[in-house]
C-alpha cells in the first residue's frame, strides 16, 4: 500500500510540476495574454493595475507627509526652548534692578532719586 501511494504521489508532484511550467513559459512567452479569460477581462486588470499605482503613489505621498510633519514638530519643540530661553533673559534684563545697575555702571554721577513722583494724600 505504501508503495502505490509513494508512486501516486510521484506522478502527482510531476503532474504538478510540468502544469506549473507550462504557465510560467506561457507567463514568460506572453501567451497569457492571448486566453479567453485575459481577452474578456483586459479592462478591470488595467483597472487594478491602475489602482494599485495610484496606492503606491499615495503610500509615498503620506510618508512623506509624515516625515515633513515631525520634522517641523522638532522644529517647534525647539522654537519654544529658544523662546523661553530669550524670556526669560528679557525678564532679567528688564528689571528695575538690572536697570539700576545699567545706568550706575553708564552714568556714575546721575543718581536715583529719593522722592517719588507720585504723591499720595
Amino acid at each position: 500500500m505504501t508503495n502505490e501511494v509513494k508512486n501516486w504521489f510521484q506522478k502527482a508532484q510531476k503532474e504538478g510540476l510540468s502544469k506549473i511550467g507550462s504557465a510560467f513559459q506561457d507567463i514568460v512567452d506572453g501567451n497569457i495574454l492571448i486566453r479567453k479569460f485575459f481577452r474578456e477581462q483586459y479592462l478591470l486588470i488595467f483597472l487594478l493595475a491602475a489602482l494599485a499605482i495610484l496606492y503606491t503613489g499615495n503610500r509615498y505621498a503620506y510618508e512623506k507627509s509624515m516625515r515633513q510633519k515631525r520634522e517641523l514638530e522638532i522644529s517647534l519643540v525647539d522654537k519654544q526652548y529658544e523662546y523661553l530661553s530669550i524670556h526669560a533673559e528679557l525678564i532679567k534684563k528688564s528689571r528695575f534692578s538690572e536697570i539700576e545697575d545699567l545706568v550706575k555702571d553708564k552714568i556714575p554721577e546721575l543718581k536715583l532719586s529719593k522722592k517719588s513722583i507720585i504723591i499720595i494724600k
